[in-house]
């Protein structure tokens, strides 16, 4: 396995969660933690990965997969979306009747071609679409979708489902909305072309494109009052300076949740603010049991709309199910990022490339936890290697066990023989999702 630059980081960051589930531990009383084996870590991992396999059942999906499937079929032709069609259309040209406006006009610029003066002239208009102003009840009739002559807050689609019964489909929304802009685009209008006083004129029109955002958004799915699936966003952009989003100057925190059938995932807080401490932070649960949790937070973190600027102290943090915590921390991830981009530059001098790949170790430190305990059973760095066959050097990461005994590289620990069956099973995993797409006989 050989990993370019790019996806160093990350792949490291899986790698260790692929460490996984660890299994129960029926001891009641808790003994000293003792370093372990790479085959006792090799049975720990193959026992817990086939326990997190085997905690997802395709069949959990079945209900839904299968209404997609009739939605499809019985409500989604093109006779039948026709009034919806219609009432978007509508929406959209209210929306540029009464709320597109001027907001100016350049100063013209002139040029010389040739023998002719060219101007150009720019007006400058403002689109602003409030996701506020999508409401409406629709109904699936046998022929159409119905629009209610009522008036509503939310946006909402009554239908039957396969077996008959009623179903919603709701989007809500709450909060003030906050104006994000998502679009400039600019556009020829006309020109005049002036031969008695050998001028050419130019004429152009710049949309700038304004979304208001709702400080909350749910999108709903019910079957009488049994939800099936609930996808809420709090997405807070309260402290943006202006409508162009500019990282370099503003904060932004989000939090969002899904929940389908008895899977939920969370997430739970993310915090950005220039210079500041900030935080990502995400759970998942089946039913109301947690799985897994994962966090990341930096110390200072720094960016512009390009890219990020500065990223000191990086650390995650993965706990999953409360038996195996993956913990590493990063000093300068920007630093790491560039010591990565010079390795690659000098992946023929060896000892360039060599100490520089020491450098970048020295910034990162991931190990594996089992049970909460505090002993670190396993460390992730980088080897160096060469590859005679292209005539460079390159580097891997490379497994290190707690009982200094031996170290591996992914590649050779995480193998199809020793895993066979966690590959058996998650390959029926993926054959069980596949078969959910099938229509089933009636």
């Amino acid at each position: 396995m050989k990993l370019t630059k790019h996806y160093l980081v990350p792949a490291l960051l899986l790698a260790g969660m692929t460490f996984g589930i660890a299994s129960c531990d029926d001891k009641n009383k808790k003994e000293p933690e003792q370093p372990m084996t790479s085959v006792e870590q090799k049975d720990k991992v193959e026992d817990a990965a086939l326990a997190a396999i085997n905690a997802v059942n395709p069949e959990d999906f079945r209900y839904l997969a299968t209404e997609v499937l009739y939605v499809r079929d019985e409500y989604a032709d093109f006779s039948m979306l026709t009034p919806i069609l219609t009432w978007v259309s509508e929406n959209l040209k209210t929306i540029e009747d009464t709320q597109k406006t001027r907001v100016g006009q350049d100063s013209p610029t002139s040029e010389k071609e040739g023998d002719y003066t060219k101007w150009t002239y720019n007006e400058n208009f403002r689109m602003l679409y409030k996701l506020a102003n999508f409401t409406g009840h629709f109904t699936a009739t046998d022929t159409a979708w119905v629009l209610s002559d009522k008036k509503y807050n939310d946006l909402q689609f009554a239908f039957k489902d396969q077996n008959g019964a009623d179903c919603t489909l709701t989007l809500s929304h709450e909060g003030e909305g906050v104006p994000v802009h998502f679009s400039t685009d600019r556009r020829y209008i006309s020109y005049n072309l002036d031969t008695a006083s050998k001028t050419h004129t130019d004429y152009y029109e710049t949309v700038v494109s304004v979304v208001e955002v709702p400080q909350v958004l749910v999108l709903s799915l019910k079957t009488g009052n049994t939800e099936h699936f609930c996808l809420t966003m709090k997405p807070d952009l309260t402290e943006m300076q202006a409508e162009d989003f500019d990282l370099s100057k503003d904060s932004y925190s989000f939090e969002a949740s899904l929940k389908v059938e008895k899977y939920f995932f969370e997430i739970v807080k993310i915090n950005y603010a220039p210079g500041k401490p900030a935080e990502l932070t995400m759970k998942l649960s089946i039913d109301n049991k947690p799985v897994v949790s994962f966090s990341l937070s930096s110390s200072e973190l720094r960016a512009d709309n390009k890219g990020l600027t500065t990223a000191k102290n990086v650390a995650v943090n993965i706990d999953l199910m409360g038996q195996v915590q993956i913990k590493g921390t990063c000093v300068d991830a920007l630093r790491f990022s560039q010591l990565m981009d010079e390795a690659e530059d000098n992946n023929t001098n060896e000892a360039k490339y060599k100490s520089t790949i020491t450098m970048a170790n020295d910034l990162l430190d991931l190990g594996v936890y089992y049970n909460g305990g505090s002993l670190e059973q396993a460390r992730v760095k980088l080897e160096v290697f060469e590859d005679k066959g292209k005539g460079r050097w390159e580097c891997e990461p490379v497994i290190y066990f707690a009982d200094g005994s031996s170290y591996t590289t992914f590649e050779a620990f995480f193998n199809e023989v020793d895993f066979a069956d966690v590959v058996d099973a998650a390959n029926n995993l993926v054959d069980g999702f596949y078969a959910l797409a099938e229509p089933t006989e009636k």
